[in-house]
């Protein structure tokens, strides 16, 4: 069958791309109960788009927002939301419930997914979209170079714990891309602000890893963050 229809506002259809459960050229095959957040198929290509989307401001008035999506973008998503769409069993393969968001077409996965807060990024081509007020960011690991430099002038060693340490939680990063702002509070950052090349300081914890080491398929030379624009405390000039 050809897919056509029409989607609730909010709700685009992906193709997935299913590419998580093996390593090493196919060598080896992962079960992926373990560590799902890191081994969960992420990436698939926008099949269709709704009509409209829409957020709520504070006050809970709709107000309609761009479509920053188009047919053929290849999209990168929250694990989560995948998962619910597919309604996965532990163990088992994939259980198409019809509860779930998965419709499947010639040996194809294609999945419903919430747009706001579940996509972080599109390719369109050789351009990179941060999308849903997220910006890509590299870790720059500042606190890290402040302790080699003081250990530098003092003499002394760097136990490889305090090393793993700071390069696995850090605080301060490299703006790589950004998106459009789409906020609806006059309060935040502008996208003059946050520019590409600018260091900035954000909340712990927020540098979420758009990709996992084993399975990086963007820039996999580098680690990169998705970090929405809010979690950004500071802009160093």
């Amino acid at each position: 069958m050809k897919l056509t229809g029409k989607l609730l506002p909010n709700q685009i259809l992906i193709k997935l791309r299913i590419q998580n459960d093996t390593i090493a050229n196919g060598k080896l095959w992962i079960d992926r109960v373990f560590a799902e957040m890191e081994h969960t198929d992420i990436i698939g290509d926008v099949i269709q788009l709704p009509d409209r989307m829409f957020i709520r401001d504070p006050d809970m008035n709709i107000i309609e927002r761009p479509i920053e999506l188009m047919v053929g973008d290849t999209v990168y998503m929250f694990y989560l939301a995948v998962q619910q769409a597919l309604k996965q069993q532990r163990r088992e393969h994939i259980v198409y419930n019809p509860e779930g968001r998965v419709i499947m077409d010639n040996g194809e996965t294609y999945l419903i997914i919430n747009f706001p807060n579940n996509v972080f990024m599109a390719l369109r081509g050789e351009k990179v979209i941060p999308v849903n007020d997220y910006v890509l960011i590299e870790p720059s690991h500042k606190e890290l170079s402040q302790i080699e430099e003081k250990a530098k002038k003092s003499g002394i060693a760097i136990p490889d714990s305090v090393i793993s340490h700071w390069k696995d939680n850090t605080n301060w990063g490299i703006i790589r891309y950004a998106g459009q702002n789409l906020s609806q509070s006059d309060t935040g950052y502008s996208d003059e602000d946050l520019k590409p090349g600018k260091e900035v300081y954000i909340r712990k914890f927020a540098d979420i890893p758009l990709e996992y080491e084993l399975h990086r398929t963007f820039e996999p030379e580098r680690k990169l963050c998705r970090v929405l624009r809010r979690d950004i405390l500071y802009i160093s000039e």
